[in-house]
């Protein structure tokens, strides 16, 4: 992945800005994965379609690398981890 976004930058002229790109990549790679387990919860549960259940795992697992990568939000991995054994 770090290989794509230096690309997109130097495409781009921003080669200097990789670091807060990064960083503002991961803050929304959390928040729209969040919002897909909703989601995949939602389908699953409200509307009895469980077709959503198999990318549960998946997109846990990513948001556990993106709350590793973003020790700032480690309040919110530590309440998940309560809650949800993958982030234990």
């Amino acid at each position: 992945m770090s290989e794509l976004i230096a690309y997109f930058l130097a495409l781009n002229g921003r080669t200097g800005e990789a670091r807060e790109f990064r960083q503002r990549f991961d803050m929304m790679a959390l928040q729209r994965n969040l919002k897909a387990l909703g989601t995949f919860g939602y389908q699953t549960t409200a509307r009895r379609n469980p077709v959503y259940i198999q990318y549960i795992p998946r997109t846990l697992r990513y948001v556990r690398k993106n709350l590793d990568q973003l020790p700032q939000f480690g309040k919110m991995r530590e309440l998940l981890g309560t809650l949800v054994e993958e982030f234990r």
